[in-house]
């Protein structure tokens, strides 16, 4: 029986749900390559060591989720900083960037105030604990070229459970 571990590709359910019912996201068939950070960490760890057709229903912490929430200040950004891409932006949207050490960091913009745009390091879910539910789908062994690529070639599944190391 294969099982979810590092290096499969499980396909799912879910919908992901604050603990007053508001839905954040819901998806049917929804496949991603365990163990490469491809999901919220609390989902990944909850569906570690599960099989197909095993239903899950968790609470997942803010840390598990979108992280906790950092009192900070907002950085207020002027138009001319980020030219036509300013048009684009809207509350909630997230936008990769390098800190001064050169790592790549997500930023997320609050608010949009006329020429300003207030950004944050908070996720908007950051602080909220959410209702993961989940149905599990299938679970296959990765292909070698899905896991040097992290990333999932072929979704509809169909790999050969005998022909790696993982399950």
């Amino acid at each position: 029986m294969e099982i979810v571990q590092k290096d499969t590709v499980v396909q799912i359910n879910f919908s992901l749900h604050t603990t007053t019912g508001e839905l954040v996201d819901a998806e049917s068939g929804f496949s991603y390559l365990h163990g490469y950070n491809k999901i919220l960490s609390g989902m990944e760890g909850v569906l570690e060591g599960k099989s197909k057709g095993e239903s899950i229903h968790i609470e997942l912490s803010p840390e598990e989720a979108f992280g906790k929430y950092v009192k900070q200040e907002p950085i207020r950004v002027h138009r001319r900083d980020f030219g036509k891409g300013f048009d684009r932006l809207y509350k909630g949207m997230g936008i990769p960037v390098k800190n001064s050490d050169g790592e790549e960091i997500v930023i997320y913009v609050q608010k949009k105030d006329g020429s300003y745009v207030s950004l944050s390091r908070n996720h908007p879910l950051a602080g909220i604990s959410l209702i993961f539910d989940a149905n599990i789908l299938d679970v296959r062994c990765a292909t070698s070229e899905e896991i040097m690529n992290k990333m999932i070639i072929d979704a509809r599944g169909g790999g050969n459970a005998g022909s790696c190391s993982c399950c």
